[in-house]
């Protein structure tokens, strides 16, 4: 059934199961997809600040806490809850991390229960983008487009190696693409 300037409304037997709205559609009942249903999610709060000197050294982002460090440790990872993909990662920085950082993806197959190491010796996948951070107060983007899968029950974890000494706050945004089936 179609209104004039509003809902348009399909039944079923007499029951009405689905309707479009000013903002969407609603749906009533269950819904049972043939397919995959593929989602795309945008985390933002990754903040960190960058306090220690030295260089060449990898800052982990902290999925549990606050706390950033070069040795990374649980906190410092997360569980895939399902299979996806690692589409894109924004870094903020109020510093000047060299024009050739990188940002680091790390993961571990089906939630071993190793820590990353990094040199690697833990890892089972290791994907590095590199990004211009070379001017403070600036953004950059690592565009994945291999080597960034994951499945559900996967460990993953993101780092952001400098290769300078320089401290300051970083936010990396990342987009995940999940497929729930």
């Amino acid at each position: 059934r179609g209104v004039e300037g509003g809902a348009t409304e399909l039944y079923y037997d007499g029951n009405k199961k689905i309707e479009t709205t000013n903002t969407g559609v609603q749906v009533t009942g269950d819904i049972t997809p043939t397919g995959n249903v593929t989602k795309q999610i945008v985390t933002t709060h990754h903040c960190f600040t960058i306090s220690a000197g030295g260089s060449a050294q990898d800052f982990w982002v902290p999925f549990i806490g606050t706390s950033e460090q070069a040795t990374p440790n649980n906190t410092h990872r997360t569980v895939a809850p399902y299979d996806g993909l690692i589409k894109r990662i924004v870094v903020h920085a109020t510093g000047a991390f060299d024009s050739s950082a990188q940002v680091r993806y790390h993961k571990i197959n089906g939630g071993d229960t190793d820590d990353f190491a990094n040199d690697n010796s833990t890892d089972d996948t290791t994907t590095n983008v590199t990004v211009d951070l070379s001017t403070a107060y600036t953004a950059a983007t690592a565009d994945f487009s291999s080597g960034n899968t994951f499945s559900a029950g996967d460990q993953i974890g993101i780092g952001l190696v400098r290769n300078n000494s320089t401290t300051g706050d970083v936010a990396m945004t990342v987009v995940w693409e999940y497929t729930i089936s």
